[in-house]
């Protein structure tokens, strides 16, 4: 008995790291690269946008997990002037427009 409630409580304590551990998915980094490539291109060439947004999608893919993703976005949603995710968006976006 002892045993199988401390191998469900060590499966109820991982289940949240699995599920924060989520990658982005492909479709939704596909969407965010067009979406990405749609509003850069009001201030850029398209090459350029393409190389960035490239760069930016990659970046999300390699460091965010689904739930960064979808936290990050709702607070966008909320507020679009949200100080804090800009400010990290903006510094992905300098740092690819650098390379």
């Amino acid at each position: 008995m002892i045993r199988t409630l401390a191998m469900v409580a060590t499966i109820f304590l991982a289940l949240p790291i699995a599920v924060q551990a989520a990658p982005v998915g492909q479709k939704t980094l596909s969407e965010h690269r067009q979406a990405c490539v749609s509003e850069c291109v009001n201030n850029r060439s398209e090459q350029t946008c393409q190389r960035v947004c490239d760069c930016i999608t990659d970046f999300i893919a390699k460091n965010w997990s689904r739930a960064d993703f979808e936290a990050k976005t709702a607070r966008i949603s909320e507020n679009r002037d949200d100080p804090g995710v800009n400010s990290e968006y903006r510094e992905i976006a300098r740092q690819c427009a650098a390379q």
